[in-house]
């Protein structure tokens, strides 16, 4: 177990739950376990544009365009809030009638000049259904959390970005274009996948296919550090 939580610390508090369950059931006490969220230092973020797709075929997914909130030069310079952000950080965003936040990989950097998510509404969902309702001019609380292990490697090399939803268009032209990736990887590209499990499997399985006149599969690409994966 110990080794098991060294390799994988994201596991820690699941071990801890497990612990205290026998423990409880041992010392024949039943143990409630409340759950207290972190507190973040919320921003107020105003849309100022969305685009709405997949309402055709009962999935409604929205771009969100928020305005970037002004800060002091201070925050600019040291990265702090809002003052420093790339493509691949994490949006938390603190729905109404919850503390617990939800997380939005971004779709923009500080140069940009603005805040993007791309939400994709689940039946029953408190955040995302409040988000996809959300129109221009209307707030949400929100904070930044840096993602330094999901960003493409440094060099020249070409990169192929792999998106779930609204991505699925490029995801049928890299599966089309599959000539042109083939020879993209050989030369060094690196692959990132973002979205659900589901897909990320299909992605692994198409590519593999695509790849094989190569002798390259996604496991030797995870290997050289070349397949990065951030899947829910």
């Amino acid at each position: 177990m110990i080794r098991v939580l060294h390799r994988w610390p994201g596991l820690m508090a699941l071990a801890l739950l497990i612990v205290l369950s026998v423990s409880g059931a041992a010392l024949g006490l039943e143990l409630e376990l409340a759950h207290q969220p972190e507190g973040h230092a919320t921003r107020d973020l105003t849309l100022v544009s969305r685009r709405d797709y997949g309402a055709e075929v009962q999935a409604p997914t929205a771009i969100l365009r928020f305005a970037l909130p002004r800060e002091s030069l201070w925050q600019r310079l040291t990265g702090h809030g809002f003052g420093r952000f790339s493509a691949g950080d994490l949006l938390g965003i603190v729905p109404e009638g919850s503390e617990v936040p939800r997380l939005y990989s971004l779709a923009s950097g500080r140069r940009d000049a603005f805040i993007e998510i791309v939400v994709r509404k689940h039946p029953g969902g408190l955040c995302s259904g409040q988000l996809v309702g959300l129109e221009p001019g209307q707030t949400v609380r929100a904070f930044l959390r840096r993602h330094p292990d999901f960003k493409p490697g440094s060099g020249h090399a070409p990169l192929i970005l792999i998106g779930a939803g609204t991505g699925v268009g490029p995801l049928a032209g890299f599966i089309r274009d599959n000539t042109g990736c083939r020879e993209a990887i050989r030369k060094g590209a690196h692959v990132v996948v973002c979205g659900g499990q589901g897909m990320a499997r299909g992605v692994s399985e198409a590519l593999e296919e695509i790849l094989a006149p190569t002798g390259l599969t996604p496991a030797v690409l995870k290997e050289e550090g070349r397949y990065v994966e951030d899947i829910y």
